[in-house]
């Protein structure tokens, strides 16, 4: 998938808001013509990795989407409808996405033991979920739904319509943007209160739309500019942070029925021990979670402590 600096930008268009406007049209064209390449490309080979790709492009695509409806071009109909059925797939791509990142964290499972079963019938599990994910995503992006859809979002961004939109792109994406940040705020509060697991995958699903909004930001842009080039770095690593507790807990659910090992009449198990070395590095990385520089200064900020 390609990044926000392969999208194009034509240099030299001045800072009026025509060109800030041209930008940003080029940029959600960009977009969405790369969300319909990826949904070919993954209903043909649904890899691993077509799938992620496929789940960055959906939430990209989505970003643009969503500011198009603030601008209240026409077909908002057709926008809404369009969201929807990319939340189904991306959801169906999670499903497999999260049964991919189990087997490949099993794979590191101890192969001896007491409760060498238990492991096995999971991987057999977890084998069959993929499976049946795998079949409705591409069922979903091989209903010929999507290409119809996404070229008639195209064409309202490449033709313009008759009248003048109630607001501009970059009005509507400044809007995205404090929403979203807004949005961001809230779900970090509520995983300093509890940073269960839900709250903690919340806040990641926040991380990522306020750093795809970012990313559609031209550097005419000023203001937002300014925070994009010092947020992206920072919302990536906790995105990739948060992903990476989140795998672990995952992990971990899986297997809720293995600390009975620990009882009194039985000594752990080597698959006890590594359920436990699996649940102190999930809580290493919470902490870590806890100290990233963007954290601490927006709490800060809001006056939370930790």
């Amino acid at each position: 998938m390609a990044q926000r600096c392969d999208e194009p930008m034509k240099p030299g268009s001045g800072t009026s808001s025509v060109a800030i406007h041209r930008q940003l049209r080029s940029t959600c064209q960009f977009r969405l013509e790369s969300l319909l390449i990826e949904i070919r490309r993954t209903a043909a080979y649904p890899e691993a990795d077509a799938i992620h790709d496929l789940r960055v492009a959906i939430r990209r695509g989505t970003e643009v989407l969503h500011v198009m409806k603030i601008a209240a071009v026409p077909h908002r109909r057709v926008l809404a409808r369009l969201i929807k059925h990319l939340r189904l797939a991306r959801r169906a791509g999670g499903a497999v996405r999260d049964c991919d990142v189990l087997l490949q964290m099993m794979a590191h499972r101890p192969t001896h033991g007491e409760r060498i079963a238990i492991f096995e019938r999971q991987i057999h599990k977890l084998t069959l979920k993929r499976i049946d994910a795998l079949n409705t995503l591409t069922y979903r992006l091989q209903a010929g739904y999507f290409a119809p859809a996404i070229r008639e979002t195209i064409a309202v961004l490449t033709i313009r319509p008759n009248g003048r939109p109630r607001l501009s792109l970059q009005e509507a994406l400044a809007l995205r943007l404090e929403k979203n940040q807004r949005h961001f705020a809230a779900m970090i509060r509520k995983a300093i209160q509890d940073p269960i697991d839900r709250r903690l995958h919340r806040a990641r699903i926040a991380a990522k739309h306020w750093r795809y909004a970012l990313e559609m930001c031209p550097a005419e842009m000023k203001s937002d500019a300014r925070h994009c080039s010092r947020r992206l770095p920072q919302l990536k690593a906790i995105q990739e942070l948060l992903g990476n507790i989140h795998d672990l807990e995952m992990l971990g659910s899986q297997f809720a029925v293995l600390p009975a090992d620990n009882s009194a009449d039985r000594s752990p198990t080597g698959h006890s021990a590594w359920l436990r070395q699996t649940r102190r590095k999930r809580n290493v990385l919470v902490r870590k979670f806890f100290q990233t520089p963007l954290l601490r200064a927006m709490l800060t900020l809001q006056n939370v402590k930790t």
